[in-house]
């Protein structure tokens, strides 16, 4: 399951991301995250288009990616809650 997971999401890196921007592939990498893993996700996320260059966008998919893949490993999570805000003149995840 967790190989599945990696091929799904290492395929959606870099097109998505350049087709459809950070937060849309997040997104889609979490709904198919989901259909694999039996826990409850929250997501509260704002627009991240075009705040980051497309380097730092793969970079932070990739962070994000290998975050889900621990959890799947090692977090035996019930509930994961994802929070993307723009504060000042950043973002928090």
């Amino acid at each position: 399951m967790i190989e599945d997971i990696r091929r799904i999401s290492q395929n959606l890196s870099p097109a998505l991301l350049e087709n459809q921007g950070l937060k849309d592939t997040l997104k889609h990498l979490l709904a198919e995250f989901g259909k694999y893993q039996e826990l409850t996700m929250n997501i509260d996320m704002e627009d991240i288009q075009n705040v980051f260059p497309p380097q730092t966008e793969i970079n932070l998919f990739i962070i994000f990616q290998e975050s889900l893949n621990n959890i799947a490993k090692n977090a035996q999570a019930s509930i994961v809650s994802v929070t993307i805000k723009s504060q000042d003149a950043g973002v928090n995840f």
